[in-house]
């Protein structure tokens, strides 16, 4: 609408430093807002909450070797406890405040 992006979409960056990203999903106001899955150029895959543009919420990370990450973000920040999942199914947990880790990863499986 008028250059704006509303409601459900995707776009690719093409150029810059997020050229070969893409977003599906959400948006409002122009900005992600709501659920969308990030596709980042390395092959790793956001999928979560997003409000004014940024990680909000729960969502999880599925890097490129299986591994997953899975939390909740405030404002693109980990925020909370993460698990750190491995694919032959050892899980490690640490917290976070605001993107900065508060405890080692403690193995809880």
């Amino acid at each position: 609408m008028n250059g704006v992006k509303e409601g459900r979409g995707q776009f690719w960056w093409t150029s810059g430093p997020y050229a070969g990203d893409k977003y599906v999903g959400q948006f409002h106001d122009d900005r992600r807002q709501g659920h969308g899955v990030y596709f980042y150029s390395n092959g790793e895959i956001f999928d979560g909450q997003w409000a004014a543009g940024h990680q909000n919420g729960p969502g999880q990370i599925l890097f490129s070797n299986a591994n997953v990450l899975e939390g909740t973000w405030s404002e693109g920040r980990r925020h909370g406890e993460f698990k750190f999942l491995y694919p032959n199914g050892d899980v490690f947990s640490a917290n976070f405040n605001l993107g900065e880790r508060s405890n080692q990863w403690t193995q809880i499986a």
